[in-house]
């Protein structure tokens, strides 16, 4: 501060003056080089993630170059903090050089293909389908693979049920009836049933719109909570670092690029813990996403969706911040800007669509119509077994159990598919591949990031100078053998 400048005279503050702002001294630039001898991480239990497995390879490979099994490894270890507080800057940035890298989040996750579909392993250890060919489907039908992995037969198991219990109840009636007039077939061959059949056909009728038009509401709020909601924050996050990599790319703000890569890598982590209603921000500790003391912070917010939001809050106050100081033209500062704010609105679309859900009332009269067409149906066909069975009628006999089977498990078939997407962020079979998305992520920012390395220069005159990349070379050395340059 200027007080103490006038009380030292003009010179500079002394480190010890807590009144001054200033950076620490560069003593700790001169800290021995002594050898630390610390236990080696416990393991993780499985099943691991693919950010932990890379984490282990790598601190495998940096006890192998550096020697010691028991993690010995020769570091340049600063001295305590100094007197005004400050934590020296070098021991961060080596813990940083050796834990955080973004290839290890776009290590994709562990895939399994089958018939048509291929299916990762998602949040939680859960297969979910990532994707399907369309040309196999039609080509081997869909009778083929009725059982392969994600159909309304495999996902869950309340269609299988279902139609399980609604055939029990055609041979139950079928089978009552029959011991009704198990004096009189002739009686039972004239039973009339036409007013059963005429209620059934009624609800028959309308139950096909009704269902249809939920199912597409259902469909609608699935595809917009991908594009519109989860989209949204992903393409910010990835227009962000286009941005930042471009107005703030040389090595003075390497630091910050790096910090923005994290912070934005930590609100998707955080956005999907979010929706999943769970808290693990240790977990964003041990990826080295963000600090202890930043995860105590975000602890005090209570509810998890604010999380994500003050993340990207940091985000712009640092960008904007730096391009202050970079003296960046406005228009890019309103970029930067309007993506973070495309990505907080992106974050409430996927509250609003959580929290609200379709009115109950509609959900419980589109499933009671379910029901209760499923019991007509079941009556109907028993009674018109049982008044097949006096004439010996087989074809009528086979077709009502076929009808009462295909109806009931394409209803509740629509009704187990819309049920399944409410929520596209649990661990259903339906709901989205997470895993896969953020591989896609890291992937466009690692992209954005580091798209400056190749991209030509123009000089003052207009004229254009292309990069030119020294890929690796491989030379023969005298013993015949190659050797890496």
């Amino acid at each position: 501060s200027s007080t103490c400048q006038e009380e030292q005279g003009g010179e500079q503050a002394d480190s010890s003056c807590t009144d001054c702002t200033i950076s620490p001294p560069l003593s700790w630039r001169m800290a021995p080089i002594v050898t630390l001898s610390a236990p080696p991480e416990p393991p993780l239990a499985p099943p691991l993630r693919a950010d932990h497995r890379w984490r282990q390879q790598e601190e495998g490979r940096i006890q192998m170059e550096y020697g010691g099994s028991a993690g010995e490894v020769e570091v340049l270890v600063p001295p305590e903090c100094e007197p005004n507080g400050h934590k020296p800057p070098g021991e961060d940035k080596i813990k940083e050089a050796i834990k955080f890298d973004i290839r290890h989040h776009m290590e994709p996750p562990q895939t399994f293909k089958y018939s048509v579909t291929e299916v990762v392993v998602g949040e939680g250890g859960c297969h979910k389908i990532w994707r399907y060919d369309m040309r196999l489907l039609v080509k081997y039908s869909a009778c083929a693979t009725l059982f392969t992995k994600g159909t309304v037969f495999t996902m869950d198991g309340n269609t299988t049920r279902a139609a399980v219990f609604m055939l029990l109840l055609v041979a139950m009636v079928a089978t009552t009836t029959v011991a009704a007039h198990a004096g009189n077939f002739e009686e039972l061959g004239e039973l009339d049933i036409s007013p059963l059949e005429a209620l059934a056909d009624q609800v028959s009728a309308f139950v096909p719109f009704a269902l249809a038009l939920f199912v597409s509401l259902t469909l609608s709020r699935w595809w917009a909570l991908r594009v519109v909601a989860l989209g949204k924050v992903f393409d910010s996050l990835a227009n962000t670092c286009m941005i930042v990599s471009s107005e703030l790319r040389t090595s003075k703000w390497r630091d910050l690029r790096l910090s923005i890569v994290k912070y934005g890598m930590a609100s998707v982590e955080l956005l999907v813990q979010a929706a999943r209603e769970v808290e693990h921000l240790e977990e964003l500790v041990t990826l080295d996403l963000i600090t202890d003391s930043e995860a105590s912070f975000l602890s005090e917010y209570e509810l998890l969706w604010q999380r994500p939001m003050v993340i990207w809050a940091w985000m712009l106050h640092m960008i904007i911040d730096a391009m202050d100081h970079a003296k960046t033209p406005v228009p890019s500062r309103t970029a930067v800007i309007q993506q973070c704010l495309n990505a907080r609105d992106g974050m409430a679309n996927i509250n609003m669509f959580l929290d609200t859900q379709l009115p109950f009332a509609y959900v419980h009269l589109i499933t009671l119509l379910v029901n209760v067409q499923n019991l007509l149906m079941a009556l109907k066909s028993g009674l018109t077994f049982a008044v097949a069975i006096p004439t010996g009628n087989i074809f009528v006999m086979i077709q009502q159990v076929l009808t009462t089977g295909i109806i009931v498990v394409i209803y509740q078939a629509l009704l187990t598919i819309s049920y399944m997407i409410m929520d596209p962020f649990g661990d259903d079979v339906l709901d989205f591949p997470i895993g896969a998305y953020k591989v896609y992520v890291a992937s466009s920012v690692d992209a954005m990031m580091g798209a400056g390395r190749g991209c030509p220069a123009v000089s003052s005159d207009g004229q254009l100078y292309r990069a030119t990349y020294d890929g690796v070379k491989h030379l023969k050395t005298k013993e015949g053998e190659l050797s890496r340059l």
